[in-house]
């Protein structure tokens, strides 16, 4: 863990063979800054992923030392943010193990095996291979990993694109949609 008891510190830390991923400071700022851009919360503090690339964040970096500051998670996959649990009780599942029983491991292991790998790197994720907000199958991997920063970005710029444009569930996306400026 890093200094002052917070995940990232300068160092990065790899469970489960990269199923759970403590960020090192450099990718850590700069998934903090996308996600802090997007929901508009100046001091957002991204620490970690797991392999699917969902990212584990607070809304305030200067509340990273009080134990009660709620953890959410935003899914790029999904294009959803969700209150998950206590920043303190996710550092003790994190120094114990135990957050890796909410990794969907044997998925994990069946795409390593598949992909003839046996980790991967931090700040690498397997992604699906079109988003599931975007019809996807959650299912249906890549089957190479991929670097969080671009597939972070990817999907909060298709989120914001989908919103600013006033599209419903259901509604048809045409060419026009994914060639237009924004």
């Amino acid at each position: 863990m890093g200094t002052g008891g917070t995940p990232s510190g300068r160092t990065s830390l790899s469970l489960g063979s990269g199923a759970f991923q403590v960020y090192d400071e450099s990718i850590s700022d700069r998934l903090s800054d996308l996600l802090s851009q997007y929901f508009d919360h100046p001091r957002m503090y991204c620490f970690a992923q797991d392999w699917r690339g969902i990212q584990f964040f607070i809304l305030d970096k200067l509340t990273q030392n009080n134990p009660e500051t709620m953890v959410y998670i935003y899914d790029p996959a999904r294009g959803i943010a969700e209150e998950l649990l206590p920043y303190g009780l996710l550092l003790l599942r994190i120094a114990d193990g135990t957050i890796l029983n909410g990794c969907a491991l044997d998925q994990y292991a069946f795409w390593l095996q598949r992909a003839g790998l046996s980790s991967l790197d931090v700040g690498q994720c397997i992604t699906p291979r079109v988003f599931v907000f975007l019809g996807g199958n959650e299912e249906d991997y890549d089957t190479d990993p991929r670097s969080a920063l671009p597939y972070v970005y990817a999907s909060l710029k298709m989120k914001k694109k989908l919103r600013d444009s006033g599209i419903q569930d259901g509604d048809i996306l045409t060419e026009e949609f994914f060639n237009s400026p924004n």
